[in-house]
């Protein structure tokens, strides 16, 4: 698929690396949009996802994402602390309001659509 991509001659650069590093390459407030749609459910820990855009976005950016809901109550961890993911029937990672914090330094994230 990257081939196809950079033999098409439609896209000015290809990139085949994970997203979070990625976005940490780009200069700092250098990105206007970054899109990832079906990527948090194959992500446990998306802190460093947004780590990246954070770094990657202008101040005025965007950040558009979707995560799947837990199918099921999430429970308490061991310690005590909200269990903020789980895993559901399909192996698909399901973050809770709380695992996908809304504001990174200068990075605002509103809801703008929930499903």
């Amino acid at each position: 698929m990257v081939a196809r991509a950079e033999a098409s001659g439609v896209y000015a650069s290809v990139s085949h690396m994970e997203g979070a590093a990625f976005l940490a390459q780009q200069p700092a407030g250098s990105v206007d949009l970054v899109v990832a749609v079906d990527v948090l459910p194959y992500v446990w820990d998306v802190s460093h996802v947004l780590r990246g855009a954070a770094h990657a976005l202008r101040e005025q950016g965007l950040l558009v994402l979707t995560t799947e809901e837990p199918t099921r109550e999430l429970t308490e961890t061991a310690d005590g602390q909200a269990q903020e993911v789980q895993l559901n029937q399909f192996a698909r990672v399901c973050h809770s309001e709380e695992g996908v914090p809304v504001s990174y330094t200068h990075l605002t994230l509103p809801t703008i659509c929930s499903v």
